[in-house]
């Protein structure tokens, strides 16, 4: 069981679900739960250290604390649309912890490590392979991204799992004595991992992997002496994986225009961050001691976009996340959050350093790892394809020895070197699975069977829900509110499945699909009724309103979104147009002037005036 656990559990960093509207996220977190499941059944390696649990604990209440204080406590606790990270996602990252002390530990043995390293395998295979085919022009799954993302979704997490990958199946090649048959297959996995990288065009990722070789190159000088860690530089998995990420970045046009683009071509895919930390910290600013809660970011920056995010990103794009690992626990759980998570995080850092300095080999490898993901955090969004194996190896390298475990094997080494058979492994054994272990135990295993099960129609949800939006675009009303309905029913308390269903509506609403105004103002209006209105969904609102005729109900939607983003020119386009066609000529002048100021460039809001000024 312990085996099948960290397969899965490494596998479920490339899980994707073919057909359903979010590929990426669910169906990592179902089985990353099924894995728990099986470590759960497995004897326990090891045990997290209670200070451990005990910060992490803290954390979590802190973030809990925050997300009660709400406007939307309950909606925001379970998880909102694209990334679920509440009670949902969440849970992915602190199984994949728990599963690390449980099933890998701090010393896994030698059959552990061949399967942490041929799952690895599996997963870089898998992933570069896609990359390959996408860098060739395929698409194994239907996107309009130029850098698809291989099995995660995103060009960024591509490359960062793919470090991730790499350098534990770098390790196990360096050190790893295993059969002429495994080898070859962590070799696949090393080339599958280095195309994934070098594919994925991101500097992040880029420079990601030079955190990690510095980190363990930086261990290995500490236990080896600089001369034999120089000497690790020529092996060959260093020199060939090396070789191999500069070959394929070269040779394929994408990645090499973002090596040789020099600092120019530097700018694309950074140029908007500058203006998302600084609408992120404003957003902060509101409650900069406890945040606004778990997945409460996006509601809440709608409300304070600066003027240059308009001007340069656009009115109409949604931001989720701060893009900064330290922003993103500053909004969930403000300043305060943020120097305790520091603090965790280098007092673990430092815990690994010592383990890693000393020898173990686990630590060497979360140390490299965990600081290597940070770093492309840093510029990047949380997801589970970047952070469960991270927490899969931190877990691990944090843990020590659970109580009583090895005590049975080490009675039955004990009597099988004396040559005779031994009452000790029996008593052993009965003493570890005591009545009271064996209920917790089987409490355990419940627990965690009810919350995996509890996630089927969680992820099953993702497929009529797709099948729903793309009924929408199609102006098919009568099978997106089937898909919509369907996806309610597998998922009840997803309020943001109306949220999608309200703008993907009012999209068909405004191209004349019959039946769409009044079907989109119907989710919008549950949507509010839950308390989790967002301006996207009033947005949405406004545009089914103007395509069913309600001028009136129209225009006080917009005016009171004018009110929240006067500097928001798409507000201001609808609203003149609203104005217009209820017969306010000179109010819809004045507010298509003001939108025309907003955003100078933009045809149809000049067209729309020159047409008012026209009647």
């Amino acid at each position: 069981m312990r085996g099948a656990s960290l397969w899965l559990v490494v596998l479920a960093t490339v899980a994707v679900q073919p057909g359903a509207f979010s590929r990426w996220v669910l169906v990592k977190v179902l089985v990353v739960a099924i894995a728990a499941v099986l470590a759960a059944l497995s004897e326990a390696a090891a045990a997290l250290p209670r200070w451990v649990q005990a910060a992490v604990g803290a954390l979590l209440a802190g973030a809990v604390g925050a997300t009660l204080l709400s406007d939307a406590p309950l909606h925001q606790l379970l998880g909102r649309w694209p990334r679920y990270e509440g009670v949902v996602t969440v849970s992915a990252y602190l199984l994949a912890l728990w599963i690390g002390a449980r099933a890998l530990g701090p010393s896994p043995d030698a059959s552990t490590r061949r399967t942490l390293g041929n799952a690895a395998s599996a997963a870089a295979v898998a992933l570069g392979g896609i990359a390959l085919a996408e860098a060739a022009g395929a698409r194994p799954f239907s996107t309009s991204a130029a850098r698809p993302g291989s099995l995660t979704g995103s060009a960024t997490d591509q490359g960062i799992l793919a470090v991730a990958l790499g350098a534990v199946v770098l390790y196990l090649l360096m050190n790893e004595s295993v059969r002429r048959a495994t080898r070859r297959w962590w070799w696949a996995g090393l080339a599958g991992s280095a195309s994934a990288l070098a594919l994925s065009g991101s500097r992040a990722a880029w420079l990601a992997a030079v955190v990690a070789a510095a980190l363990g190159w930086a261990v290995a000088a500490r236990r080896r002496g600089v001369r034999n860690a120089v000497a690790l530089l020529a092996t060959a998995p260093v020199v060939i994986g090396a070789a191999a990420i500069a070959v394929i970045a070269l040779v394929f046009p994408a990645p090499r225009s973002r090596v040789v683009g020099g600092l120019a071509d530097a700018s694309i895919g950074l140029s908007d961050r500058p203006v998302v930390w600084s609408d992120a910290l404003h957003t902060i600013a509101s409650t900069p001691w406890w945040g606004g809660g778990l997945n409460g970011f996006a509601g809440r920056v709608e409300l304070h976009h600066s003027a240059r995010w308009f001007a340069d990103v656009g009115p109409t794009t949604t931001l989720d996340s701060p893009h900064n690992i330290v922003l993103q626990v500053a909004a969930v759980g403000g300043w305060i959050a943020v120097a305790g998570a520091v603090a965790l995080a280098g007092t673990v850092a430092m815990v690994w350093w010592r383990r890693a300095s000393a020898g173990n080999d686990i630590a060497g490898l979360a140390l490299a790892v965990g600081a290597a993901s940070g770093v492309a955090l840093l510029a990047s969004v949380t997801s589970p394809a970047v952070l469960v194996l991270p927490a899969l190896l931190g877990g691990a390298a944090m843990s020590t020895a659970a109580p009583g475990a090895g005590r049975a094997r080490q009675a039955a080494a004990d009597a099988k070197q004396k040559g005779r058979p031994s009452r000790a492994p029996v008593a052993a054994v009965a003493v570890q699975r005591s009545g009271r272990e064996r209920t917790m135990r089987a409490v355990l295993v419940f627990a965690l069977a009810a919350w995996a099960l509890a996630l089927v129609p969680t992820v099953a949800a993702e497929w009529p829900l797709g099948r729903a939006v793309a009924a929408a675009d199609r102006d098919d009303v009568a099978g997106a509110l089937d898909g919509f309905e369907a996806a309610r029913g597998l998922r009840p308390w997803d309020v943001d499945i109306d949220a999608l269903a309200a703008q993907s509506l009012a999209a068909a609403a405004d191209r004349g699909a019959v039946g769409a105004p009044d079907a989109a103002i119907a989710a919008a209006d549950r949507v509010d009724a839950a308390g989790a209105s967002t301006v996207s969904v009033d947005k949405a609102r406004a545009v089914a309103l103007i395509a069913g005729g309600d001028l009136d109900a129209a225009t006080s939607t917009l005016e009171l979104l004018a009110q929240e983003r006067p500097l928001d020119s798409w507000v201001a386009h609808r609203l003149g147009a609203a104005l217009l066609l209820s017969g306010h000529r000179e109010q819809a002048i004045a507010e298509l002037e003001h939108a025309l100021v907003l955003d100078p460039g933009n045809a149809d809001i000049a067209a729309t005036l020159d047409y008012a000024r026209s009647q």
